[in-house]
């Protein structure tokens, strides 16, 4: 039995037109969502890109994205999910040029700068959501428990030194969370919110971004732990965990360390399995059994490789059957992710499963194949 006999939307895929769609016309990436079988979209839709400032949308760009949204529709993709992890600042706030994911400091006396930023967040969101009512499932962030995706705003001065604590960025993240979830509710309140997706790291991890294998499932256990205490204490203004999210999300990529040392990427198991679980049991003890959960990336990095690439076959085809079979919590899994792009400081992710030359040639890679047959899909790429 196909994924797409039993969840409709676990055939899922990350796409990022803003940074394709130079290369790659959306309506040719439609057509190869629809040649995959790809149900659910995990579209970047930052707020700094969508919005001119928290209360208007920039309505010329905005038009691009309800364009490809409409393909992507026509194309038999059922679920749209928006993410963004962008937001604005007040105008006193001494944020670094270029650094997008710095946050002041934690103060909710009132008139403070973090309120202040926390209020303009919530009207962004409010507005996002107002302007896409063809986007009903928000994830309101990504990977606040990593540092380079969630830090003070003096991070860049000294990235090692200045840092917040796990527990600091769980709770920041619980009300931004809180805060982006009034904002979305307010102008859609049918709308279903997805917590932003933690990556697999834990204190200040290297994580991912570092050398795109090393992993720390503990990590997401302390952190999702630590969140539903936060919220359990009420002190960020609510104790129902539904007024911060929907449905729980995090990223497990799955590699583990050799005898020398070195990270290698591994076939989802068995054990594999009971780390996600044991994720999904902190859920469970704090009284949220039933709550699905979004695997909103999951993916391999071929660095550039094809003979790499070749090998993470069975992970594609292994990873996809086992969530399938063993995973019964997980509503949809996003491919990371669709096209080759220039991401962090101009590097390649080569993540991807389709390569893109210069001249907008598009290669598929042999794993999108694996993807394709786990999908369901029968046409041609």
């Amino acid at each position: 039995m196909r994924a797409a006999d039993t969840r409709p939307f676990l055939n899922g895929m990350c796409y990022v037109y803003e940074f394709t769609k130079g290369m790659v016309p959306p309506e040719r990436a439609a057509a190869l969502m629809r040649a995959l079988n790809v149900k659910s979209v995990r579209s970047w839709s930052h707020i700094t890109w969508l919005l001119k400032d928290p209360d208007t949308a920039d309505k010329e760009h905005c038009g691009e994205f309800h364009r490809v949204y409409a393909l992507l529709r026509e194309c038999g993709v059922e679920q749209l999910v928006g993410m963004s992890h962008t937001w604005f600042y007040p105008k006193d706030c001494p944020n670094v040029p270029g650094d997008a994911f710095s946050v002041p400091r934690r103060d909710m006396a009132e008139g403070s700068v973090y309120r202040r930023f926390l209020d303009m967040y919530e009207r962004a969101w409010q507005t996002l959501a107002a302007e896409f009512p063809e986007i009903t499932y928000w994830e309101t962030g990504n990977e606040q428990n990593h540092d380079p995706f969630l830090h003070p705003l003096d991070y860049t001065a000294d990235p090692e030194k200045n840092k917040f604590t796990l527990r600091e960025k769980a709770e920041i993240s619980c009300d931004m969370m809180l805060y982006a979830a009034r904002g979305i509710k307010r102008a859609n309140p049918s709308a279903h919110i997805i917590q932003p997706g933690m990556a697999p790291i834990g204190e200040h991890g290297l994580g991912v971004v570092a050398d795109n294998v090393r992993v720390d499932y503990a990590g997401m256990e302390q952190t999702m732990k630590a969140i539903y205490e936060i919220i359990e204490s009420g002190q960020c203004g609510s104790s129902d965990p539904r007024d911060y999210f929907d449905s729980l999300c995090w990223h497990p990529y799955y590699a583990r360390q050799m005898a020398d040392g070195s990270w290698k990427w591994q076939v989802p198991d068995d054990a594999w399995v009971e780390m996600n679980n044991a994720i999904y049991q902190v859920a469970v003890d704090h009284g949220d059994d039933g709550i699905d959960c979004y695997f909103s990336e999951f993916g391999y990095n071929d660095f550039g490789d094809g003979a790499t690439d070749h090998e993470l076959v069975e992970h594609v085809l292994t990873g996809t059957e086992i969530i399938r079979e063993k995973m019964p919590y997980v509503a949809s899994v996003h491919a990371y992710r669709m096209f080759e792009m220039l991401d962090v400081a101009d590097t390649l992710d080569t993540y991807a499963f389709f390569h893109v030359d210069q001249d907008g040639s598009i290669h598929p890679k042999e794993r999108v194949y694996a993807l394709q047959r786990a999908y369901g899909g029968t046409l041609p790429l």
